[in-house]
């Protein structure tokens, strides 16, 4: 008997991919053999993790267009899940996409980006200097999720469509782990920035920001929990285990 796989193909879309630490492993860390093992078809797609939202939209359709045929379903982390809404909203590609699960996203953009263009007061070289030194983002890139251009800006521009089922998951953990998650310490002070002013977070989203489409769910986990990084190490969130229930309700569901 074959294994329940998803209607559609699975295509796993990153984020802004310049986590300097993630270095040469997989973004989605062992989930495309996961998945496969699983039973469902995975494509990975790559953009160019420095360049603006529009950009890496026609370069994830060129992606899709290429290596599939028909629907598929997008899973999105982080800035991946913009460019994806991007994609389908303002590149005609809402006819090729069945569902999009963004994992991470700033749909509202992140509070961290606005402190560090100095849009609102804050402790701007902390702000800055993670966007910029530890992400790797420029600042092009930081301008892209703060709040001020995704809510006014971008998300007028870009919106669902009908024909595509939106899901969306959002990540929580603290340096205690009183959330049921450990904070990896990279995030230790963007956390605390965006924890003082918009509450519970995954060290670079605030939960509120990551809420997109039908549904929305809570996991305990950071920003590179989501991905299974680094390396594997996610305290106590299984990852891979996120990412097979994540697809068994997508096929549950039709796709």
């Amino acid at each position: 008997s074959t294994r329940p796989r998803t209607l559609y193909p699975i295509v796993l879309a990153h984020g802004f991919g310049g986590f300097r630490n993630v270095g040469t492993l997989d973004y989605f860390y062992d989930v495309p053999r996961t998945l496969r093992d699983a039973g469902h078809e995975v494509h990975v797609a790559q953009v160019n993790p420095m360049n603006s939202i529009l950009h890496r939209a026609s370069e994830l359709k060129a992606f899709i267009q290429s290596t599939t045929t028909g629907k598929v379903n997008i899973v999105a982390h982080s800035m991946g899940g913009l460019d994806s809404r991007a994609m389908i909203s303002r590149l005609g590609m809402g006819d090729r996409v069945a569902s999009l699960t963004t994992i991470g996203t700033p749909h509202r953009g992140t509070i961290l980006a606005d402190i560090g263009l100095g849009i609102v007061p804050g402790d701007m070289v902390a702000a800055a200097d993670f966007l910029v030194r530890q992400i790797g983002l420029s600042v092009d890139a930081v301008r892209e999720i703060s709040i001020d251009y995704v809510t006014t800006t971008f998300n007028p521009a870009t919106i669902n469509d009908a024909r595509v089922a939106y899901f969306s998951y959002g990540g929580t953990a603290d340096p205690l782990g009183a959330s049921g998650n450990i904070l990896s310490p990279i995030f230790l002070v963007p956390w605390s920035i965006i924890d003082d002013r918009k509450g519970a977070n995954d060290g670079l989203v605030d939960v509120e920001s990551t809420k997109w489409g039908a549904s929305h769910r809570v996991i305990q986990a950071d920003h590179l929990d989501e991905i299974g990084q680094i390396g594997g190490s996610t305290d106590r969130f299984d990852h891979r285990r996120f990412y097979v229930e994540l697809a068994e309700s997508l096929q549950r569901q039709g796709f």
